[in-house]
């Protein structure tokens, strides 16, 4: 992975450690088009129809959530103060 993947980002993001795992996920392209890659060790996709390639970040942007939103009846995980 290039250092673009781990570079500091504006807050509210989260970092995640890829360790190999499945991916199963859908991607959209510059292009207008999507694809789906269910995989494992995925930390660089390319598109099948304009055959760009693109790097998997590290870091995701999070969206703050109002207080009473649910979210399809899935709980809401608390972190640990480090």
């Amino acid at each position: 992975m290039s250092d673009w993947s781990y570079r500091e980002t504006p807050r509210p993001t989260t970092f995640i450690q890829w360790k190999g795992t499945d991916l199963c996920a859908d991607f959209y392209c510059v292009c207008g088009n999507q694809f789906h890659i269910d995989s494992e060790f995925v930390y660089a996709v390319q598109c099948p129809h304009c055959e760009r390639r693109y790097e998997l970040s590290a870091r995701l942007e999070l969206r703050e959530m109002p207080s009473e939103e649910a979210w399809d009846g899935c709980p809401v995980v608390k972190g640990d103060p480090d």
